[in-house]
């Protein structure tokens, strides 16, 4: 998966990006939906810095820190992954 996605060139007409007024980051205080947040304990530090913000300002979010895990949680942890989401689900 990773090697394909690297050996793919990123064209700027591949996705068009569109500037939301006011920012969504801005915006995540109002969200009301029951939010998970996964993250790998080995995760490289700005995505770490993302779970922080989102678990933080979302009302309710669930953090859960994946021990031994980085990037890819579900080739790493697949099972793991599959009992969280199950059960935060139902």
């Amino acid at each position: 998966m990773t090697r394909r996605n690297l050996d793919r060139p990123l064209t700027e007409t591949e996705f068009e990006e569109l500037d939301l007024d006011p920012p969504a980051s801005g915006r995540l205080g109002e969200l009301r939906a029951p939010t998970l947040v996964v993250v790998g304990e080995h995760e490289v530090p700005y995505i770490r810095e993302i779970a922080d913000r989102l678990s933080r300002q979302i009302r309710g979010a669930r953090r859960v820190d994946l021990a031994a895990t980085a990037h890819h949680l579900p080739l790493e942890k697949p099972e793991e992954l599959l009992t969280l989401v199950d059960e935060f689900l139902r």
